[in-house]
């Protein structure tokens, strides 16, 4: 049997998140979710209080049950990290981590990045980011 304490220190993904009305998603956080976007978000499990998962997405957290939390490995990057990314033109630039999203057939991980406040739209894989 899996207790929700076993989670906290992991990434992972919660698929269910957008079905909030099932009951997987604390009462109290239930608007804070409404207004995210679809997506396999990549989640760092904060803590465990009760029944509750308190699941970290950047700033935001969210507590939802453990029921549909998948584990996944941890990403190279984290949210707000400055890393160097290589742009379509062929020259290097320092981005801002602002989304950690899971590709799903290909198992990694990929980033949104912003640049001097402006959100890409391009995905960077792992292989696409190196640490300043």
């Amino acid at each position: 049997m899996v207790f929700a304490k076993d989670y906290v220190g992991h990434w992972g993904i919660y698929p269910a998140m957008v079905a909030f009305g099932n009951g997987l998603v604390h009462p109290d956080d239930l608007d804070k979710v409404r207004k995210l976007t679809p997506g396999l978000r990549v989640f760092y499990c904060h803590s465990s209080q009760g029944n509750f998962l308190t699941l970290q997405y950047g700033n935001e957290t969210y507590r939802v049950k453990p029921d549909n939390f998948t584990i996944v490995p941890s990403p190279s990057h984290s949210f707000g990290d400055t890393v160097k990314i290589m742009r379509s033109s062929g020259k290097t630039q320092d981005a801002i981590v602002e989304h950690i999203i899971w590709h799903s057939k290909k198992n990694t991980h990929y980033y949104l990045m912003a640049v001097e406040g402006k959100l890409l739209s391009r995905w960077f894989f792992e292989e696409d980011c190196q640490p300043l």
